[in-house]
């Protein structure tokens, strides 16, 4: 079933010449995946012309991130043929319809540029979904007060517990505190959620420098449900490729998406997906930032 406006989907631009419509999808995580912290300038300029190379391809960016600050990457961008952007961990899409350059189109969007078909889906299925106060609130049933004066994500304390939030995502970072008291505020927070009719699930993943970070994501509304609708409004796709770096990504899970294969690509060490994509088939495990090496096996095979 085709949903809605097709826009970049019919057509890609390359300089003056049209491209036909896209048979293969590439779905991305950003963070640790599409790219790192510190930029590969060679990593993004291998993966740029492997996509230049493939006008079959669609490519779209999906992340936990706002779109607010998905702008702050757009310079990584330059030369990328985006066709669209998956925000907030998949609550919202928003699509370049005039095949703009990835960083202008980047930076001019607004809240009101969300695709209207989308956001009336997720509106359905997530009454009340409000995490800039949900988060907070199960934070202070577990004594945590907010530091004032910190940039970025918010932060609160109790004691030795130090929680990062992040605005507009029902996410948290946790360090210190007792055993279990991630799992604790988790559960305060789906309670709340629950209350609104929306059941939710808690994706954990630990750090490196020690913080243990809750995802908590409606079963309805995620990575996967937005490609599942994405891959609906493209016709012509015969292969998905996904890519992403963590539980939330929830994208890779299955080997199929809606009759198309999913070529599934995991950057950096993967550990909590290892244990559910271990030795399947079409898994290709890279580098972080690295996705050019498996994109173009996938692309040419």
């Amino acid at each position: 079933m085709q949903i809605g406006s097709m826009g970049p989907f019919q057509s890609r631009m390359s300089g003056t010449q049209a491209r036909s419509a896209p048979e293969k999808l590439l779905y991305s995580d950003i963070d640790d995946t599409f790219t790192t912290k510190e930029l590969n300038a060679e990593n993004h300029e291998r993966m740029r012309q492997c996509m230049a190379e493939a006008p079959e391809l669609a490519f779209g960016l999906s992340t936990a991130r706002r779109m607010e600050d998905v702008k702050k990457l757009a310079d990584r961008l330059k030369g990328f043929p985006l066709c669209f952007l998956g925000a907030s961990n998949g609550a919202e899409l928003y699509i370049n319809e005039k095949n703009l350059p990835a960083d202008e189109w980047l930076m001019s969007l607004t809240k009101d540029d969300q695709d209207p078909t989308y956001r009336a889906e997720v509106a359905g299925k997530l009454p009340g979904w409000e995490p800039v106060t949900a988060v907070p609130a199960a934070l202070q049933q577990w004594g945590f007060e907010e530091v004032p004066g910190k940039p970025g994500g918010r932060e609160f304390r109790n004691g030795d517990a130090v929680v990062l939030i992040f605005p507009g995502n029902s996410a948290f970072s946790l360090k210190g505190g007792e055993a279990g008291l991630g799992v604790k505020i988790s559960q305060a927070l789906q309670s709340s959620y629950a209350k609104l009719g929306i059941a939710t699930e808690d994706e954990v993943n630990k750090t490196k420098s020690g913080y243990e970070i809750h995802q908590v994501l409606p079963r309805e509304v995620n990575k996967a449900s937005l490609l599942e609708h994405l891959v609906a409004r493209i016709p012509s796709l015969t292969t998905v490729i996904t890519a992403g770096d963590g539980p939330a990504d929830k994208q890779l899970l299955p080997d199929q998406v809606a009759g198309r294969p999913n070529l599934r690509i995991v950057a950096g060490d993967g550990l909590e997906l290892k244990e559910r994509l271990g030795g399947q088939e079409q898994v290709a495990w890279v580098a972080s930032g690295d996705l050019a090496p498996a994109l173009n096996r996938y692309l040419n095979s």
